[in-house]
């Protein structure tokens, strides 16, 4: 599989589901090529994940599961890249409060050093 490495911790569940899909198809959808589609695109994990579980419970509802899962994926994914991207930026800002709080300290035990 191409994608193993793009899905990180949910590989497990992904080729869980995707196996299933196969047992129990939903109309003129191929689960493997979903995943790699949007792998190759970058599209998030999670949102790999949460559209092929949509799909699996609505698979006998769904006209155009195609349709469906990137409807869901053009949604999700962007959805979770933000939340991490916002994580990413509230960590750094963290760590810069961090070393100006260090910085500040070391200068003001200077100052009382001295007194």
């Amino acid at each position: 599989m191409h994608f193993e490495s793009k899905l990180r911790d949910h590989l497990e569940s992904v080729i869980e589901i995707c196996q299933e899909l196969e047992k129990n198809p939903a109309k003129n959808f191929n689960p493997w090529v979903f995943v790699q589609k949007w792998a190759n695109k970058n599209g998030h994990p999670e949102a790999i994940l949460d559209a092929l579980i949509a799909i699996r419970q609505r698979r006998l509802k769904i006209k155009n599961p195609w349709a469906y899962g990137n409807t869901i994926m053009s949604v999700q994914s962007g959805n979770y890249y933000e939340v991490e991207n916002v994580q990413q930026s509230e960590i750094s800002k963290f760590k810069e409060d961090w070393d100006a709080s260090a910085e500040i300290k070391e200068l003001a035990s200077g100052l009382f050093e001295d007194i």
